[in-house]
């Protein structure tokens, strides 16, 4: 009789052999329930089952031993469950049909749940509505799977993070797994390549393309060819139409490596590598080396490389016919064999010298070359050495080009090339050329129109004092004839006169000695239009004198103003302040027996005593009054503030008669730079320490402020264009005074000025 074959079966009917007999031989838990689905018959694997549970099997009713089970209504079983109504679905009973299995769990007090595999039949024969129920035990099997589960996974994550592609391939040459650097290669899913309906394209030997759509046509002959074992290179062209280079590996797992058993159905690993950019690399650097060969060759300057010894080792054919030497006669030569013997001096060993010790990596000079004929040749040698990081100096390139053309020219052209320099260095608006010694004095059309002459005057520039403003004649004679003696050079700014005697424009002449060396003397300069250029600074210069004023004028109203706001707040605010606290003191007279009202008294009087001293501080800040004292007590007692309110020590030494009392156009705007410079010394500086030197000297106010702070770079960008310095600088600019900050990171910062003092009083 089947498990689950219970034909005939009836429990009120004696069984014709022993059924317990037959229940115990059964390696899983069997229970015969009755009507009421009550245990009525027990084998040994379910009393062993149960037996942890410290339960009795008899009579005892299913849902008590698996809480799990779901009845309905408490009439005969129709279905059982796990989780879920899908589960309970798929258990139902119906009337002499098999129930399909299900699982639950059994909970054991102190021991992890176990999963039992529940399968019942009713008794179709027995009138008492009798059912089987078979518990099989699947927690291992399930354990089992879970891990194997999750070796799985873990060995996804470990191939997904392999760079090269992997892919498992069945023996028909499908695609079974494949990892994330396969998806890339393949540019898709590779298991889907056919329904996806896109096609690569396989680069054969002969050059044909073969259309490629799965692994196997990918591999060749896939699957079913032998093992390969070995790597070889396949070129292929993506989907997209991009070209690849990969480099495959092919083999075929051994039977059983795959839980399987025999050849039939063994799998085929095939591992692939892009090596396009390695291919493209290799092959770039192939055209590279083709591409230098090939410039070497069919280069139009000579190029040798020779070793520290000056043999040379390779030589182009441009080199070999600029000496007259085959290549093979030059390759058994030194560089020194083919340089012309005077030219081969200490300064040359020295520059080699220099090249070899590492002081310089190139260096280019002018020299001959001996001929095989043994007539000179005029070349340009640029020589770079090749060093190893490991070895050191190892190879000298040299490039050769030859100059005897532009040598014979540049005698020619020396005179020329002197004079279009300077011209084009100087001012590209006109040039002249003197010659003292032919009396010639000639100048370009632009610059005989900004003076008003011909082209060529004849024998001198003394000609040019006729058109020269009659103010300005001096100064020009004075200029050529410091230029003839070779004292300066000629540097001079002029006024050309109209024929009403106005000035019709301003001239600016600039000449210098163009050829020496014993040679006769010969003058080259320019001429320059600057009438708009002296016009605009006239009036930039007003406008700073305008402006310079106006500042000076805003910051006495500034001043005014601040005074009669701290006088406001002295007096009147100060005066209301004063009569608030009497009248507090003659309330707390009146009260003296009430303590919580003297106790608000007291506290109101603080805030009035708070507020005096907001007051005053407020008005010191806004103008100090010391500052009406004077300048000195104003810094002194800046000095002091600065200590108390920043905790940095504060020296102020004044060098000054304190009898001396600067006017408040002075002092004010003196006073104010000073306290900026405190302000960013606190703010900025990290400094424990700052000094205040005052001084006179020479009829100008010396100030000089200095910390040991962190410093900065003055000259850094933007660093000038900062609100707090250029205020200063303003300030005392607008006195006629200078100002300059010296600073350096780590060193510090010291703070310069001074000021003119028209007079003391």
């Amino acid at each position: 009789m089947s498990l689950f074959s219970c034909e005939g079966l009836s429990l009120s009917e004696p069984p014709r052999f022993p059924l317990s007999i037959v229940l115990d031989s059964m390696p899983d838990a069997v229970m015969i329930l009755d009507g009421d689905i009550r245990v009525a018959l027990a084998n040994s694997s379910a009393r062993e089952l149960f037996a942890a549970e410290g339960r009795r099997l008899a009579g005892t009713h299913l849902q008590e031993l698996l809480p799990d089970i779901c009845f309905l209504g408490g009439g005969p079983l129709r279905r059982c469950a796990s989780v879920g109504d899908e589960g309970m679905r798929a258990c139902e009973l119906p009337e002499g049909r098999y129930c399909r299995a299900c699982e639950i769990s059994l909970s054991a007090d102190g021991d992890s749940p176990r999963v039992l595999e529940l399968r019942m039949q009713r008794v179709a024969l027995d009138p008492s509505g009798a059912h089987i129920c078979v518990l099989r035990d699947v927690t291992e099997r399930r354990m089992a799977e879970r891990r194997l589960r999750s070796k799985q996974r873990e060995l996804e994550r470990i191939l997904d993070a392999m760079p090269a592609g992997v892919w498992m391939l069945d023996r028909a040459g499908n695609c079974c797994f494949e990892n994330l650097a396969a998806r890339r290669i393949w540019a898709f899913a590779s298991a889907q390549a056919d329904v996806a309906g896109r096609r690569a394209w396989r680069v054969e030997k002969d050059g044909q393309r073969r259309p490629v759509t799965t692994l196997a046509d990918l591999c060749g002959d896939g699957a079913a060819a032998p093992d390969r074992g070995a790597m070889e290179m396949l070129d292929i062209f993506g989907p997209g139409g991009n070209y690849k280079s990969l480099l495959i590996s092919e083999k075929r797992l051994s039977p059983g490596d795959d839980g399987h058993d025999g050849d039939d159905d063994s799998n085929h690993l095939v591992v692939i590598q892009d090596m396009t950019d390695h291919t493209r690399l290799a092959k770039a650097a192939r055209l590279q080396d083709e591409l230098s060969l090939s410039v070497f060759n069919s280069s139009t300057i000579g190029i040798c490389v020779s070793d520290t010894d000056g043999c040379i080792l390779v030589a182009n054919p441009t080199l070999c016919e600029l000496v007259g030497y085959s290549e093979d006669e030059l390759l058994r030569l030194t560089v020194r064999d083919i340089t012309w013997p005077s030219d081969w001096t200490n300064a040359c060993e020295a520059r080699v010298d220099a090249l070899l010790s590492g002081d310089q990596t190139r260096t280019a000079y002018e020299q001959r070359y001996r001929h095989r004929d043994g007539h000179p040749v005029w070349v340009v040698v640029d020589a770079s050495l090749l060093s190893d990081p490991a070895t050191g100096p190892t190879y000298v390139l040299g490039q050769v080009i030859p100059i005897d053309a532009r040598k014979q020219a540049e005698g020619e052209l020396a005179v020329r090339d002197a004079a279009l320099d300077i011209a084009q260095r100087t001012a590209r608006f006109g040039y002249w050329l003197w010659s003292p010694t032919e009396r010639t004095f000639t100048c370009s059309g632009e610059a005989a129109r900004l003076l008003g002459v011909a082209s060529q005057t004849g024998g001198s520039p003394w000609a040019l004092a006729g058109n020269v403003h009659c103010d300005d004649r001096g100064l020009l004679y004075s200029a050529l004839n410091c230029l003839l003696r070779d004292e300066m050079m000629l540097d001079l700014d002029f006024r050309i006169a109209a024929p009403d005697g106005s000035v019709a424009r301003v001239i600016h002449m600039r000449g210098e000695t163009a050829q020496s060396d014993g040679a006769a003397p010969l003058y080259v300069g320019t001429i320059t239009d600057i009438t708009e250029r002296k016009r605009v600074e006239e009036e930039l210069r007003a406008s700073q004198r305008d402006l310079r004023q106006l500042q000076i004028c805003q910051e006495q109203r500034l001043e005014d103003e601040r005074r009669r706001i701290a006088l406001e707040l002295h007096d009147d605010l100060g005066e209301l302040l004063t009569g608030l606290k009497m009248g507090l003191s003659a309330i707390r007279l009146r009260h003296a027996g009430n303590p919580a009202l003297l106790g608000e008294i007291n506290g109101i009087k603080g805030l009035v005593d708070d507020s005096f001293r907001v007051v005053r501080r407020v008005a010191s800040n806004i103008r100090p009054p010391a500052l009406n004292v004077g300048l000195i007590p104003a810094v002194q007692w800046l000095g002091q503030e600065f200590e108390s309110r920043n905790g940095i020590r504060c020296q102020v030494n004044i060098d000054l008669d304190e009898q001396i009392r600067l006017p408040d156009e002075i002092a004010t705007p003196v006073f104010r730079v000073i306290q900026e410079t405190l302000t960013n010394t606190a703010r900025h500086a990290s400094a424990s320490c700052v000094a205040i030197q005052l001084s006179i000297d020479g009829g100008q106010l010396l100030v000089d402020v200095r910390d040991n702070g962190i410093g900065f770079n003055p000259e850094a960008p933007g660093c000038n264009k900062h609100y707090g310095l250029f205020s200063q600088r303003e300030r005392i600019s607008a006195l006629g005074g200078t100002l300059r900050i010296v600073s350096a990171p780590a060193r510090g910062t010291t703070t310069m000025f001074s000021v003119p003092l028209e007079g003391e009083s």
